[in-house]
């Protein structure tokens, strides 16, 4: 740049303290300096932020130090830390738990079609479509109020109590689901578990007062993801192979068990799901120690009880008070400057129950707990409506590309769901080596936005499906189903990485004396927005659809996945 009035150059120290200052984190200021000693920069002054403006030729270098601050921006834990001191049993407790809640909710909907069929209520498709409708807003509405309905409870009388009384409401629900005859009574029963269980929400602040420090929380809040994908698997495979459609006499001439399939065919999957949420309710009862900072001194007798089961096989037997108290607790983020490194302020990196944060800020938990919704409804949006969309036919005489068609991609139903399990496979195995990887490199806040960055090009790339089927343009099948493999593959995996991030960075920004109110708040609103926002959602696509737009709806979403990206800055500002 020639030399002017205007123009000054800089020497590398004045570079180094000026760039430095505005986006390097501590671990990057080594590479800086190395780079910095490599290069030379000129800037010309203008009437920007600190009286300096960088010319084109600088903005690679600068773009990639910021990409290192929105990426690897937190505390490093290395995986010795990870795994040090973790509280084994606790947390796989609260796995079981949230295995056994995900496999219960997940299993009904693979025969959901034919349970309403059997009741001869509706005869059209439509008509079996409303009252899917009717038994999602009975599954779906309630926990909108009841989360902080239960957290309350929870302060009240312990975390331990009230998530038994989730697990065994639930199972009884079950039970009345399965030998439901009438179709107000499985509504009843969804109803029921719904308004009484609130455990995805008090295993989430279990999760964090178990794990006080940030060295544990990564591999703790690994267990929603591993959960929904165990409970996304065996679910349906109890579902579908353990219902009993009649084949054979007239139940007054077949003997009494074939009588039994005949009257209640949709039972036994159900007697095998109350079997297992019972279990893990007497697992919790006999193990699993109280978390409430002001409850966990309290009398115990399922626990007693455990403890001389443990005796008895020669385990150490539990002390009853596992929880830190507040003043060892997380308790939200570092004030002060955009982007700044997460501190230990005891300098205590060694103890895995020294705090992690400072201080907490209100403002930062409103806009994790905005972050946190949007996340749950790109989400749902993506698991409720891209299965109808791959697997609704598609009328040719509509397309006009790049933005006018009808319909879907006409994949079978008989390929898709294993096309999805696979992918679900291979995703939970990643995620599991990611998670803690990301821990190591500080990169959570930089995972999560780069789950973010995963729905702007899923749902961008999702109606060129439609234009590459093998009816529209005769590429092969395998080819086609190769595509879809890898935009599953991806999208699959930063989804289950996004979903461990979106709990950690949430537990991060509570305090530690409301963590069960304000967890309960953020779940209500993810709970609801999944809910009411994919309801309304959904009525869009098909408004788009009859017009034949529906480009134009999923680049909407993508819009929406890119406001959710950006709004992501602003949490850790």
């Amino acid at each position: 740049m020639p030399e002017n009035s205007n123009s000054v150059k800089l020497s590398d120290a004045t570079l180094f303290n000026v760039i430095a200052e505005d986006c390097v984190p501590e671990h990057a200021v080594g590479a800086f300096r190395r780079l910095c000693a490599l290069c030379t920069y000129e800037f010309h002054r203008a009437p920007a932020q600190r009286g300096i403006t960088m010319p084109v030729s600088c903005y690679p270098f600068y773009f990639y130090l910021r990409s290192s601050v929105l990426l690897f921006n937190m505390k490093r834990v290395a995986f010795s830390e990870q795994v040090s001191g973790f509280p084994k049993l606790q947390v796989g407790i609260l796995l079981l738990i949230q295995v056994a809640q995900y496999t219960a909710e997940l299993s009904t909907d693979c025969y959901i079609w034919h349970i309403i069929k059997s009741f001869h209520t509706a005869k059209a498709h439509d008509e079996v479509l409303k009252y899917i409708g009717y038994l999602a807003f009975a599954d779906g509405a309630p926990q909108v109020l009841t989360y902080i309905f239960w957290a309350f409870q929870a302060e009240r009388f312990g975390r331990k109590p009230i998530m038994l009384t989730g697990l065994i409401s639930l199972a009884f629900s079950m039970l009345l689901y399965g030998f439901g005859r009438k179709f107000y009574l499985i509504w009843i029963a969804k109803f029921a578990a719904s308004l009484l269980n609130a455990n995805h929400t008090l295993v989430r602040t279990a999760l964090g007062e178990v794990t006080p420090s940030l060295n544990h929380q990564p591999l703790a809040f690994l267990t929603i993801p591993v959960s929904y994908f165990v409970g996304s698997w065996l679910g349906p495979l109890i579902g579908n192979n353990l219902i009993t459609p009649w084949t054979g006499p007239p139940p007054a001439d077949a003997p009494p068990d074939r009588r039994f399939i005949k009257v209640f065919p949709f039972a036994l999957p159900n007697i095998v799901l109350a079997i297992i949420l019972l279990s893990t309710a007497l697992l919790t009862f006999l193990f699993f120690e109280e978390t409430h900072p002001y409850l966990d001194h309290q009398a115990d007798r399922g626990l007693a009880f455990g403890n001389l089961i443990r005796e008895k096989l020669g385990l150490s037997s539990s002390k009853g008070s596992y929880s830190r108290k507040f003043a060892t607790a997380n308790d939200g983020l570092v004030d002060g400057e955009d982007d700044i490194e997460l501190q230990d302020p005891t300098g205590a990196a060694e103890d895995s129950s020294a705090p992690v944060f400072a201080t907490y800020s209100r403002p930062k938990l409103i806009q994790m707990i905005i972050s946190h919704t949007l996340f749950g409804y790109l989400s749902a949006v993506f698991a409720k409506l891209a299965d109808s969309y791959f697997t609704e036919s598609l009328n040719k005489d509509s397309i006009g590309f790049p933005f006018m068609f009808k319909g879907g991609c006409g994949i079978s139903w008989v390929d898709l769901p294993v096309i999805v399990i696979r992918c679900l496979v291979v995703a939970i195995i990643i995620t599991v080596i990611a998670v803690p990887l990301a821990a190591k490199y500080g990169a959570i806040l930089g995972g999560y936005r780069v789950s973010l960055t995963s729905f702007i090009v899923t749902f961008f790339f999702l109606p060129f499906f439609v234009f590459v089927a093998p009816d529209v343009t005769g590429i092969p099948q395998s080819a086609y189903y190769g595509f879809l493999y890898v935009l599953l593959l991806a999208q699959n995996t930063f989804f289950l990485i996004g979903l461990a991030f979106a709990a950690t960075l949430l537990n991060m920004h509570v305090s530690a004396e409301d963590r069960n109110i304000q967890t309960a708040i953020a779940m209500a609103a993810y709970a609801g927005m999944g809910y009411f926002g994919t309801m309304l959602t959904s009525w869009m696509r098909s408004l788009f659809n009859n017009l034949g737009l529906q480009t134009i709806f999923w680049w909407l979403l993508a819009l929406i996945s890119l406001f959710t990206l950006l709004h992501s800055r602003v949490i850790a500002n």
